[in-house]
């Protein structure tokens, strides 16, 4: 019996790993998605519109567009057996988490740059780091963790409505 324990823990840590490995090249992978949108929607509107509604509008597609390649691929390769919701219910818990992980960059990026004065690519660079190990973890257990299961009794009592 102790001689399983490591070799347990071990298998975990080299599942986790994995995925984790899987997360951040699918994430590289969605940033140049996310690069090539954005240049194709605001170079373009550039020339019809100033910089600021080309921008707003170049962020948005940009974003969204990265956001569902993000969830096609890690839905299916990086989380592709942790499926305990619905296709829509985590599309949805996806977006929200990855909408989270951006809000959480751009505060830690702010607060960097413009509270502690530490320069503008450094800040940036340490809040993608935090926000991606944010975004990994509450992927894993937000998006894909594991459904309670009710019994009918329970269930009808309890007025769950987990998505």
């Amino acid at each position: 019996m102790i001689k399983r324990i490591p070799r347990t823990y071990r298998a975990a840590t080299d599942k986790i790993v994995g995925r984790l490995f899987s997360f951040l090249c699918i994430g590289g992978f969605g940033a140049i998605v996310n690069l090539l949108c954005f240049s194709g929607v605001f170079y373009p509107l550039l020339e019809v519109t100033n910089s600021f509604i080309a921008y707003g509008i170049a962020f948005v597609v940009g974003t969204e567009i990265s956001l569902v390649s993000n969830f096609l691929l890690n839905d299916r390769f990086t989380f592709g057996n942790l499926h305990a919701r619905s296709w829509q219910a985590r599309c949805l818990r996806y977006h929200a988490t990855s909408i989270s992980g951006v809000l959480l960059t751009f505060g830690i990026s702010f607060s960097l740059l413009h509270l502690l004065h530490v320069s503008a690519l450094p800040a940036q660079a340490a809040a993608l780091i935090i926000a991606t190990a944010c975004n990994f973890v509450f992927h894993h257990v937000f998006t894909y963790g594991h459904v309670a299961v009710h019994t009918p009794a329970t269930a009808a009592n309890s007025g769950d409505t987990t998505l």
